[in-house]
C-alpha cells in the first residue's frame, strides 16, 4: 500500500481528504521501519494539508531505543497520543520537578508551550499522534543544545 505523497525523506503527506482506505498497522510498520533508515531515528506522515493549516496532525515514527532530544515549543501546546509501542516522555515541571514516565499504547499526554520535553522510544519503537495548532511555524521550536546557557 502507498502511503501518501513524499514531500521530502522520511515526511509524507496523505493525499486526499477523504481517506477510506488507511491500514493503520501498515502505517505503523512503515513508520518505525522509515524510522531505522533515517539516520536522524524519526519519519513522519502529516494528516493535516500543509504547513498553514489550522491543526497539524501528524503521525510519527520514532526507531527503537532512540533518544529524541530535549526541546520546546515556544508558544504553542500539543497532545500527544501513543499509538503502537512505549515512550519515555520527560517534561520540564516548571518550578517543581520534572516528570519523567513511560507511557504505553493508549496513553495520553499534554504539553503546555513553554515546557522542555523529550522522548525515549521504547525498544521496538514507537508511532505517536502528535496534534498542535498551526500553522507550522519551523523558529517555534527550540532544542536545547541551541538555548544557550539560559536554556
Amino acid at each position: 500500500m502507498e502511503i501518501g505523497v513524499e514531500v521530502s525523506p522520511f515526511v509524507r503527506y496523505l493525499a486526499s481528504d477523504f481517506n477510506t482506505d488507511l491500514d493503520l498497522a501498515v502505517m505503523v510498520k512503515a513508520l518505525v521501519t522509515d524510522a531505522i533508515k533515517n539516520p536522524r531515528g524519526v519519519s513522519r506522515i502529516c494528516l493535516h494539508r500543509d504547513e498553514e493549516a489550522e491543526v497539524q496532525a501528524m503521525l510519527i515514527g520514532m526507531a527503537p531505543n532512540l533518544n529524541f532530544p530535549a526541546h520546546k515549543h515556544l508558544t504553542k501546546s500539543e497532545i500527544i497520543f501513543v499509538l503502537y509501542g512505549k515512550t519515555k516522555i520527560h517534561i520540564d515541571g516548571g518550578a517543581g520537578p520534572i516528570k519523567s514516565d513511560w507511557a504505553n499504547s493508549g496513553a495520553m499526554v499534554r504539553i503546555d508551550a513553554g515546557r522542555w520535553h523529550s522522548l525515549e522510544a521504547g525498544q521496538n519503537g514507537v508511532v505517536i499522534l502528535e496534534l498542535r495548532a498551526g500553522p507550522f511555524n519551523r523558529t517555534d521550536t527550540v532544542f536545547i543544545e541551541s538555548a544557550g546557557s539560559d536554556g
